[in-house]
């Protein structure tokens, strides 16, 4: 089968760059795969790449030009199956929803109130994003949506008919996860770090420490005396506030802050800590907690998009509200029972296996099958 993958840019770095790059490596094993990016980087497995060449402008105006160039960059190409990510081009006949603006929008007006939700509205990036949006869900005839709340809030939100929208999660490399490592690569960052081998480590992977809930954690650890309890924090959002507040509770010499660290690098970091804390206020289906389950690690993380399939309440993990001192308990529980955090770290691992890519390759190599199906296409293996 001839497939167009599209996306703005393929990476190993964003959620949705690794969807298209993970993706695309499990497909090109037996079918014959086009990259088409303005930007494609670390690409290990045989696919052809369309590089979308026009000048790079602001976020939003990317947002509004990128589906335009893509659809002109293919013109000239017959393929079976154009796959966007996102409303990526005007020519795909399937498109993958990795979240809902509006819905995201909508949780920020309840986590932050009114003033804070109409700025959001009146910014270019999302006004584009939302007419996007809009237009995918008329022009698209097939929806994947990476979670079941996903496909709820499109439905709710775009009116769209539940037939269209087929639930197809994200995927994790269950082979980047050795835990016969484990031992070795905690030692490495924590040396790195200056971290003590009895130290406790909770980790959080998050670019918008607003909207992750980095704050809330930090906030937490005041109220753990224990100087053991140490927090890793992984993204390139500015730090600045966050770090005073540290400094204010008085914990700043137990938080660090990495800076950006590279997709293949994450792996280490997940498997080099004890817990995943995530008092995130919107997720469509978090790449980051996934791959935190993979590195066996329990999880605690508010109820958002995604939770109910990665979480099971008391077996690997707990659901948290965006509050100190519900965070600050629910890991005390964990970290003085050995035996409960053996159980829950075993219990990530086997979840997460349930995600593998090469399973989830194969639910959307099904669904792209249906459509040509469907249009009486042929199948070209």
């Amino acid at each position: 089968m001839k497939i167009a993958l599209i996306s703005e840019k393929i990476n190993n770095s964003g959620g949705i760059e690794r969807y298209v790059l993970n993706l695309g490596q499990n497909l090109a094993k037996n079918n014959d795969i086009y990259l088409v990016a303005r930007e494609i980087e670390n690409i290990e497995f045989k696919a052809k790449k369309i590089i979308v060449n026009y000048p790079n402008i602001t976020k939003g105006l990317n947002a509004l030009f990128f589906p335009y160039f893509s659809s002109s960059s293919i013109k000239n190409e017959k393929f079976d199956i154009i796959h966007s990510q996102g409303r990526a081009t005007y020519t795909g006949n399937i498109i993958t929803f990795h979240s809902c603006h509006l819905a995201a929008l909508n949780a920020a007006y309840k986590e932050r109130g009114i003033l804070y939700f109409l700025f959001k509205q009146i910014q270019p990036f999302n006004k584009i994003s939302l007419y996007n949006e809009r237009m995918a869900c008329k022009e698209y005839k097939n929806i994947i949506a990476v979670s079941k709340g996903l496909k709820k809030e499109i439905i709710q939100y775009y009116k769209v008919d539940s037939e269209k929208i087929t639930v197809i999660p994200n995927g994790v490399d269950i082979s980047r996860f050795n835990l016969q490592n484990k031992e070795k690569e905690k030692e490495k960052i924590r040396k790195k770090y200056n971290l003590e081998k009895n130290d406790i480590v909770l980790i959080i992977i998050a670019n918008e420490f607003i909207r992750k809930g980095v704050n809330y954690i930090i906030d937490s650890l005041h109220y753990i005396k224990d100087k053991n309890i140490k927090l890793l924090v992984i993204g390139k959002d500015n730090p600045n506030y966050l770090i005073k507040k540290a400094k204010e509770k008085d914990v700043e010499d137990r938080v660090i802050f990495t800076g950006k660290i590279e997709g293949n690098e994450i792996p280490n970091f997940l498997m080099a800590s004890d817990i995943f804390v995530f008092p995130t206020y919107y997720e469509a289906f978090s790449l980051a907690t996934l791959e935190a389950a993979a590195a066996g690690l329990p999880i605690l993380m508010t109820r958002v998009n995604g939770s109910d399939e990665i979480l099971v309440e008391n077996k690997n993990g707990y659901l948290i509200e965006r509050n100190a001192t519900n965070i600050a308990e629910k890991i005390e529980s964990i970290i003085y029972d050995e035996k409960k955090m053996r159980e829950m770290s075993k219990k990530s691992r086997q979840i997460a296996e349930q995600y593998s890519w090469d399973k989830i390759s194969k639910l959307t190599y099904e669904k792209y099958k249906e459509i040509l199906e469907n249009s009486k296409g042929i199948i070209s293996d």
